[in-house]
């Protein structure tokens, strides 16, 4: 439901924009449609819609290509695409890093590393998670924190590091509950549900963990004890 009430919103801005003819804006709205089909699962239509920002997306501009590579490398990591995902992802940081957007670059850091960890290539997921890491203290963001702090926690049980991996991922729902987010940077479908219900049999940040879960319906679905 809110996924459907924020594209009908973001579709007004679009048609507002055509109106009065300012196709500029087109590229980072139907991006949004995109981040939104993205976090609730809807990839066919995630798809669909990042049809639109490449063929609405200026060549030229280095950021809207930055998005919309981020956004297809994000994609493909959802669906399981892991090779393409990286491809992807790894433009994405180049056009970002050009553009000199930190924030960016950490999101994607984040992303990148999910790809690398899937891809059997720890050290390399270890190694952009850490300079994600390094940006969100330097600028200061909560959100990157928490990002950087949850796939590192998946880091540690892949590799067998259950105590650290149940540090890592205490400290991100101690800071996420606070800041009250309902979305993870470069949101993480394979191992969402499977590290919030680890949380839940941990008894970390517990009505956290139910706020976000009843938040996002389709976890209930996925998770095989909650």
């Amino acid at each position: 439901m809110q996924t459907d009430t924020a594209v009908k919103t973001i579709k007004k801005g679009i048609e507002h924009a055509d109106k009065i003819q300012i196709k500029t804006w087109h590229p980072q709205l139907y991006s949004q449609i995109v981040y939104a089909y993205i976090c609730a699962g809807e990839f066919s239509l995630a798809n669909k819609y990042l049809q639109e920002v490449a063929k609405h997306k200026d060549s030229s501009r280095v950021l809207d290509n930055g998005q919309y590579h981020y956004l297809l490398g994000w994609l493909r990591l959802s669906e399981g695409h892991y090779e393409e995902a990286k491809t992807h992802l790894l433009r994405a940081l180049d056009l970002s890093t050009e553009a000199g957007v930190d924030f960016s670059v950490a999101v994607i850091s984040i992303c990148l590393s999910q790809a690398y960890v899937a891809l059997g290539q720890v050290d390399k997921a270890s190694t952009h998670l850490a300079n994600a890491q390094w940006i969100g203290r330097r600028i200061r963001s909560k959100y990157i924190r928490f990002g950087g702090l949850f796939i590192q926690s998946w880091i540690m049980i892949n590799n067998d590091r259950k105590q650290l991996a149940m540090a890592y991922l205490t400290k991100a729902l101690k800071l996420a509950a606070v800041e009250k987010y309902l979305v993870v940077p470069g949101w993480p479908h394979e191992i969402m549900p499977f590290l919030l219900e680890k949380a839940l049999h941990e008894g970390i940040e517990v009505e956290y963990v139910k706020t976000l879960i009843s938040a996002h319906g389709r976890f209930n679905s996925e998770m095989h004890n909650f």
